[in-house]
């Protein structure tokens, strides 16, 4: 067996990896990544559990947390939905459960692909039209087609299938463009059509390309705010 690594945007970043595409998932998921545990105790009626911080966010607290996924087609009408709102409060310090004095809630940065449905008006996804989330369109910063156009007329240009703003409300999305076209990635199987060619790589394309991207280069500003200030993540 042959191990390849990759360096990746941000490298040395630790990864936290959460099971969020399921029915009521995706919140519970991020809320968890957000350094949020489920509290299963009674409360004062007896039965009800709840979401709270816990005490110092080091067992499972992340600085980002990055979601390939949205409601869609567009979807931007739901951005008002109490679902999209949990990430608005999840966003800003101390909104949430911020009454402790020792380790309150200091916010997360949730990074979410605008969608893939077309550059019309109106077209990008909740959650990426909430306010304070960061939603990522996916532009072109490739090398397939420099042969053709060169890379002057390529380079940087919205994709045609990345959707856009503005958001129900009229706030302006997406709030940043990553690459997200043609990009290279190796299949889990081997190209059995093309025997002794050896394992299959494949083009893909999308803002679920484009999110990680930019979940990376956040990574490093974080990290080097981390540096200049002297603490700890």
């Amino acid at each position: 067996t042959t191990l390849f690594e990759l360096p990746g945007v941000a490298t040395g970043t630790k990864i936290m990896g959460c099971k969020g595409i399921t029915n009521s998932g995706g919140l519970m998921a991020d809320f968890w990544g957000a350094g949020f545990h489920l509290n299963m105790s009674a409360g004062q009626y007896g039965n009800e559990s709840y979401w709270e911080y816990t005490a110092d966010g080091s067992t499972h607290k992340a600085d980002i947390v990055s979601n390939s996924w949205g409601w869609g087609p567009g979807g931007s009408y739901l951005q008002l939905y109490y679902y999209a709102l949990m990430y608005d409060m999840a966003s800003v310090p101390n909104v949430l459960d911020g009454t402790s004095s020792t380790s309150p809630y200091p916010g997360t940065l949730f990074v979410f692909s605008a969608g893939n449905n077309g550059n019309d008006y109106g077209t990008t996804g909740t959650p990426g039209g909430s306010y304070s989330v960061v939603s990522v369109g996916a532009s072109i910063t490739s090398h397939f087609y420099e042969g053709l156009y060169g890379n002057t007329q390529t380079d940087g240009q919205q994709v045609y299938f990345s959707a856009t703003g503005p958001a129900f409300t009229g706030v302006v999305k997406p709030d940043v463009m990553a690459p997200g076209y043609r990009g290279v990635n190796p299949q889990p199987f081997h190209n059995i059509w093309l025997d002794g060619v050896g394992d299959t790589y494949y083009w893909w394309q999308g803002t679920s390309l484009s999110c990680p991207v930019a979940a990376g280069v956040a990574a490093i500003i974080i990290d080097a705010y981390y540096q200049e200030h002297s603490v700890k993540p």
